[in-house]
């Protein structure tokens, strides 16, 4: 099988206000509470982001086909496969280049890791995609996955709901609250079993800093019932 290539992140016309970049001081002290409560509560519950659904939908997937190489579809390639960033604090949207450089520079860290996330499933590469999971996720019973064929993704956004500081481990990290959402292509149930093809089922994500990076704290898929 050949190695799927990584997205490309192609640049569209909208682009970062300043003025619309700029989060207000109480949203980020009111984010900080947030954060530490709903941080305990998604940690205690990632492990539930590999089950086939929460609320017992059964869903169709296309055959499983190792051999093919998804970047021969067309139509596919003919979706739309930007990464957007939504701030829900400014209501700001735009495009993101191939440099982050649209991307506030408090989050683009963060925002960096996503793309990786997002990269790892088109390529099919369940290492990549593990390791960008901090030992936390793991340790609170989340699960890895062992492997998965690559995915035609599209339609991606990466929505900022909260940032701020935590103490955890006896220090004090960067967290960030994001909802990822994408759709699938041909879902063949391999990387997500709990959404069919076509078809948006957003991951609430919690991202922390860890040493120089930020890893993936907490992945929960939204609840639908």
């Amino acid at each position: 099988m050949k190695a799927a290539p990584k997205v490309t992140i192609e640049k569209q016309g909208r682009r970062l206000s300043k003025k619309k970049g700029i989060i207000a001081a109480s949203a980020v002290l009111g984010a900080t509470v947030l954060i530490t409560a709903v941080a305990l509560i998604l940690t205690s519950i990632s492990n539930r982001n590999n089950t086939p659904s929460q609320s017992g939908e059964k869903y169709s997937f296309v055959p499983v086909n190792p051999d093919e190489n998804i970047y021969e579809d067309e139509v596919w390639l003919d979706l739309d496969r930007t990464c957007y960033f939504e701030d829900e604090s400014s209501g700001m949207t735009i495009s993101i280049d191939e440099n982050l450089s649209d991307v506030p520079s408090y989050c683009r860290q963060a925002v960096e890791t996503l793309i990786k996330f997002i990269n790892a499933a088109i390529a099919g590469d369940a290492d990549a995609f593990n390791g960008l999971f901090s030992e936390n996720f793991f340790e609170a019973g989340g699960e890895g996955k062992t492997s998965f064929t690559p995915q035609k993704l599209y339609d991606i956004k990466f929505s900022l709901i909260s940032y701020g500081n935590i103490e955890e481990d006896g220090a004090k990290h960067e967290s960030f609250h994001f909802w990822i959402e994408y759709k699938i292509k041909d879902n063949n149930g391999t990387f997500r079993n709990d959404m069919g093809s076509d078809a948006t089922r957003k991951e609430y994500a919690v991202l922390t800093t860890r040493d120089e990076s930020v890893m993936i704290n907490a992945l929960v898929p939204y609840k639908t019932n």
